[in-house]
């Protein structure tokens, strides 16, 4: 799996022997990993890996497994907090191929896709603040991980038409 992601060229540094690391804590109940990672001098940023493999690594696989019909936006929204060697980790210890496809997609199409439109160009469209700005970005934002928009242009048209209603300052 570190050597298929290490083909993939995505320029992003790895700490491989974080991912082998928590592959060993793997069969340690979740209070014993933790007490270990800590006694053995790992850095906290390490010892958080290891919390969020033992503490949210089942509930990601069993969210993606358990969902009928997987989006883009979901594995993006699912996956996107997870530091890289977390879901490395977890797509080695993935037994139902579904989860490796997912996270294969997540890497080579989904991780670095970014909104164009920001806040201020909301504000300039007569939109208010608040609330509805989280609901545009998630809508947008799903559209552009379907590949339907590919420019801030097409970004903006969008919204022009899925979501006319603006309010003036």
């Amino acid at each position: 799996m570190l050597a298929w992601f290490s083909l993939l060229f995505l320029e992003e540094k790895v700490e491989q022997w974080a991912v082998l690391f928590l592959a060993l804590l793997d069969p340690l109940p979740a209070d014993d990993a933790k007490k270990l990672a800590k006694s053995s001098g790992c850095a906290h940023g390490y010892r958080e890996w290891v919390r969020i493999c033992k503490d949210e690594g089942e509930s990601v696989i069993l969210r993606l497994v358990s969902t009928p019909s997987v989006s883009r936006k979901m594995i993006h929204d699912v996956l996107s907090p997870l530091p890289t060697e977390v879901i490395l980790y977890l797509m080695a210890r993935a037994k139902h191929p579904d989860i490796k496809r997912y996270i294969s997609l997540y890497f080579t199409q989904l991780k670095n896709v970014r909104l164009q439109v920001n806040g201020q160009d909301l504000l300039e469209l007569g939109y208010r603040p608040g609330p509805r700005f989280k609901m545009i970005f998630d809508l947008l934002l799903d559209r552009k991980l379907a590949g339907d928009l590919r420019s801030k242009k097409e970004e903006i048209a969008f919204l022009l038409a899925h979501s006319p209603h603006r309010r003036f300052r």
